[in-house]
């Protein structure tokens, strides 16, 4: 949860208050856990590259692997 936050800082101060349009990064993949540094971690380094870009949004599931049989999050 740490280091969740200094991304969400960041996104914080770049993220346009009034954007005209939504641009959605999907930051992972089924590996994304198995990244030695941790991928999320990495992704910290790219806000100011993504931001120029026109991301406007990240959206970073959980970085492990379904606990359920059927591969998904259901409750």
């Amino acid at each position: 949860m740490n280091s969740l936050f200094p991304l969400c800082l960041i996104f914080s101060f770049i993220l346009p208050k009034f954007a005209s349009s939504t641009v959605l990064f999907q930051g992972f993949n089924w590996e994304s856990s198995n990244k030695q540094s941790g991928w999320y971690n990495s992704l910290i380094n790219l806000v100011p590259e993504l931001a120029h870009a026109g991301v406007t949004h990240v959206w970073l599931p959980p970085s492990s692997h379904s606990v359920s049989p059927q591969g998904n999050f259901a409750i």
